[in-house]
């Protein structure tokens, strides 16, 4: 039996731009309520929001619910078997649902805090996805002495010395 690969979504073809502010609060509520507070990995003095979805790569996921995908019949399935279950990442949908749109359908929701997992609107940002790279200088490698970025950081790793010969 052959298998079916999953289209690729094409940048800025995200499902939860077709949703009207209503469902994206539906869907917002519905995972707040599924959240805990916890201390950031990187620096316990900050409180992420953090959800019980993952995905291998730390990523909250959701779905959205079959009877709301069926108020919105142009939404691809991207391979889901039909399944109307689509998989978003959780935040996404809470910068769209708090209102915040990119100014670019091409950005990237970008942590703040550097903890993938973390849903908490403070901490959340569009930009473009090399500013959001950029960001792993300070949350993992501790490249700078001072954050260059704008909005800066919330939790850095230690400036570390480059090795030299």
């Amino acid at each position: 039996m052959e298998r079916v690969r999953a289209a690729k979504r094409a940048p800025g073809d995200d499902p939860l731009f077709a949703l009207t502010p209503e469902d994206l609060n539906t869907l917002w509520e519905k995972e707040k309520a599924q959240s805990r507070i916890q201390a950031n990995p990187r620096d316990s003095t900050i409180p992420c929001c953090v959800t019980t979805r993952k995905t291998d790569n730390g990523y909250a996921r959701l779905h959205i619910p079959a009877e709301m995908r069926k108020k919105y019949p142009s939404m691809p399935d991207y391979g889901n078997g039909g399944k109307n279950n689509m998989r978003v990442f959780a935040h996404r949908l809470v910068l769209l649902a708090t209102g915040r749109r990119p100014e670019r359908s091409t950005c990237d929701a970008s942590h703040l805090c550097g903890n993938a997992s973390c849903i908490e609107p403070t901490h959340l940002v569009w930009e473009r996805h090399p500013v959001n790279m950029d960001r792993h200088g300070c949350h993992v490698h501790g490249w700078f002495e001072v954050c260059p970025h704008t909005p800066p950081c919330l939790a850095r790793v230690p400036f570390q010395e480059p090795d030299r010969p």
